[in-house]
């Protein structure tokens, strides 16, 4: 996926290969489960709740990276729009942040509703400049245009 001018690394290829890998080797357990207990009754019993708690633990390291490599790319698309003053810096730090960034971003707004329509108007306009390739079509004026007209500029 290109995203202004950025080509994911083989760092990010590696990890998508990894995660799939694992799903087999899931996959595999569940389906061949019997025979990975050798005919103990007890180790039968036990091998569900085993395998599903290695699996819950990779599941959650994937999404947590994934997550982080998600969080980079929209601040990456969104530092332009900050510069030109589109996107106020705390909205950046919320779009782009954890969710402890977003309830700061409510408190600092002092408005649940408003901060959520702005993040997810921010949110649009990263995923149509990250569509758009960079470029300027009228999609991504619509976005800007609706952050802008939600910020009350």
């Amino acid at each position: 996926m290109w995203v202004l001018g950025r080509v994911p690394g083989e760092r990010h290829v590696a990890g998508g290969v990894l995660a799939m890998l694992t799903a087999m080797v899931f996959h595999f357990a569940w389906d061949d489960m019997t025979g990975l207990a050798r005919g103990n009754g007890w180790l039968l019993n036990l091998l569900p709740f085993i395998i599903a708690a290695i699996e819950l633990v990779a599941l959650f390291f994937v999404l947590r990276r994934a997550a982080r490599l998600e969080r980079s790319w929209t601040r990456d698309l969104l530092e332009p729009e900050a510069e030109i003053g589109v996107v106020n810096p705390e909205l950046l730090a919320a779009v782009s942040g954890l969710r402890k960034d977003r309830r700061a971003y409510r408190k600092w707004l002092h408005s649940r509703r408003r901060a959520r329509h702005l993040i997810e108007a921010a949110s649009d306009l990263a995923q149509q400049i990250a569509t758009a390739g960079g470029a300027e079509t009228p999609m991504v004026q619509h976005a800007r245009s609706e952050v802008v007209r939600l910020r009350g500029n």
